[in-house]
């Protein structure tokens, strides 16, 4: 089973959405554990096309949807994570307001430690994709770091791997989020004028970004 399946069915009958997949769980792995639950059709952990690497989240299709409802009355833990299960939604049924955030190439980063630096910022988040600027934001009057930073990727999904984990600096876990325009309703900045958003999209509202835009 493999991300590059072209005639995988649209039909959501007895299909959940995986969120909060660890990289280290297999398609083998969520086969085993959900078999236990019903006999399954489809089993996939979603991966980049062009890295390979887990996307974090993935999808099981029961031949009896009836197994859906004795999923969802449980939590599930694999490989370490809580998983986000939820009912999947058919691609004509992703909301749009949803698929506006797909192009969101920047981050936000906070809670650093005063001895960060870009060339830190840009060794660390580098293994999660090309990287097109890294800053640390400067004090102009003392020249110390204020404490956070932006790193701005070439593409969206380098962006989603990031957010799928813990990231650590200088011994210190760091606060990330996602960095959107200041008109939310646009992405397009105004006069390159970022914010960090309280709220980062989590695994459900990736997968309805998928769904409205692949093919």
């Amino acid at each position: 089973m493999s991300d590059e399946r072209p005639e995988r069915s649209n039909d959501v009958t007895g299909k959940l959405f995986l969120g909060g997949v660890s990289w280290q769980t297999t398609e083998d792995g969520l086969k085993f554990y959900f078999e236990k639950f019903g006999k399954l059709k489809d089993c996939a952990v979603m991966k980049d096309k062009f890295t390979g690497q887990p996307r974090g989240f993935g999808f099981v299709q029961f031949e009896d949807a009836s197994a859906v409802d004795k999923v969802l009355a449980e939590e599930h833990t694999i490989d370490g994570r809580v998983l986000d299960i939820k009912k999947a939604i058919s691609r004509e049924h992703a909301p749009r307001a949803i698929s506006e955030k797909i192009d969101v190439k920047k981050i936000f980063v906070g809670g650093l430690e005063q001895a960060v630096t870009e060339g830190d910022f840009k060794d660390y988040f580098g293994k999660f994709g090309d990287i097109t600027d890294a800053v640390v934001m400067m004090d102009r009057n003392t020249n110390r770091s204020r404490g956070f930073g932006f790193v701005t990727y070439a593409d969206a999904e380098s962006v989603n791997r990031v957010m799928n984990e813990t990231h650590t600096l200088r011994d210190k876990v760091v606060e990330i989020k996602r960095a959107e325009p200041r008109d939310s309703s646009s992405l397009a900045p105004s006069r390159g004028v970022f914010f960090s958003t309280k709220c980062t999209i989590p695994f459900f509202k990736q997968y309805l970004i998928m769904q409205k835009y692949s093919s």
